[in-house]
């Protein structure tokens, strides 16, 4: 029998960093569930960035201070598709040099394909006024 067969999956978006060591990679994080519920995460999630999709392999567990919480044993990551996803993303500054502001600009000109435009079209960026 696999190890991970039987570990719970739990499958959102990170909608907050609470807390995250760029040492070992240890994050606290909030995630919005895909059954419309939010709960807490920890674990070794490197780098992860609000708007992001997580799908984590894990079990419950109850934190004697914090309360119950799910302890991922390893998760996948997959960018945002969604244009409120992108934006979350974008907004907290997973890209240098874009934050809040130039994160709306950006999403409102591109929408869902804004991460296709980063990636692969970055000159239509100087369309938007303000970025040169």
């Amino acid at each position: 029998m696999d190890e991970h067969e039987e570990l719970n999956e739990l499958s959102g978006r990170v909608l907050h960093v609470i807390y995250a060591n760029e040492e070992n990679g240890y994050a606290v994080l909030r995630l919005d569930t895909l059954d419309g519920g939010v709960t807490t995460v920890v674990g070794t999630l490197p780098a992860v960035c609000p708007g992001e999709e997580l799908h984590a392999f894990g079990e419950w567990m109850t934190h004697p201070n914090h309360g119950r919480q799910f302890k991922a044993e390893y998760a996948e990551r997959s960018l945002p598709r969604t244009s409120e996803a992108i934006y979350s993303y974008l907004a907290g500054r997973a890209v240098k040099g874009i934050g809040p502001a130039t994160a709306t600009l950006i999403v409102d000109r591109f929408g869902e394909k804004t991460l296709d435009v980063l990636e692969n079209h970055p000159e239509q960026l100087v369309e938007i006024r303000g970025i040169t």
